[in-house]
């Protein structure tokens, strides 16, 4: 367990027990190992796990982006959207916003593709996400049947849940968690198998 998170574990159905996901008689809209990549949907290695962090863990501690050692952060660009709406508050919150646009700036001026992966001193990595139900690959068996229980697929946590189907899908030798202080996020997560913690101390690092 990460000394500053804290693992909770899903209750609802069974990903290993699920039936192999149907092939598609449709014709793909892209190259799926492009549109992969193009979406960061993939690790730059599959060394490590894969932590998808949600706003308000940002918000909580813009430094977590140096926590978490040799793992892979993932930030969705719904997150970043989400953090546009507090840049102009003359609060606390605020402040943060801008402090971790700050830093993503800084991480990302050197990188020609955002989406593959930025080395963090920590020997990870840190990528933009991007979650797009249209024109994502071949989604899996637990995506359809989430987009069954849950078929807002506008709306934000939803989203970002998704996109975690979508990165156990294609990283199938690293494991994938969400990060979130949201007791009801922490809750849908562990209905649809999702393995989410909760950060909770910002000032030990993140680390298996």
């Amino acid at each position: 367990m990460n000394p500053s998170t804290k693992a909770m574990q899903p209750a609802l159905f069974d990903q290993t027990n699920a039936a192999a996901p149907a092939k598609s008689t449709r014709k793909p809209r892209r190259n799926t190992n492009k549109a992969v990549e193009e979406f960061g949907l993939k690790a730059p290695s599959q060394m490590g796990k894969n932590y998808v962090l949600d706003t308000n863990v940002l918000l909580h501690d813009p430094g977590c982006l140096e926590r978490f050692k040799e793992n892979h952060i993932c930030i969705l660009v719904d997150v970043l959207a989400e953090l546009d709406k507090f840049k102009s508050e003359q609060s606390e919150r605020g402040a943060n916003a801008r402090r971790v646009h700050r830093r993503l700036t800084e991480i990302f001026a050197t990188a020609a593709i955002v989406t593959r992966g930025v080395a963090t001193q920590g020997g990870g990595t840190i990528r933009l996400v991007i979650y797009d139900p249209i024109s994502c690959p071949d989604n899996s068996e637990q995506l359809k049947q989430f987009y069954r229980i849950f078929p807002d697929r506008e709306r934000v946590d939803h989203r970002i849940l998704a996109a975690c189907f979508l990165l156990q899908q294609y990283n199938p030798d690293g494991q994938v968690a969400l990060v979130t202080k949201d007791i009801n996020l922490q809750l849908k997560a562990r209905a649809v198998n999702i393995e989410c913690q909760d950060y909770l101390n910002d000032k030990v690092d993140a680390r298996e």
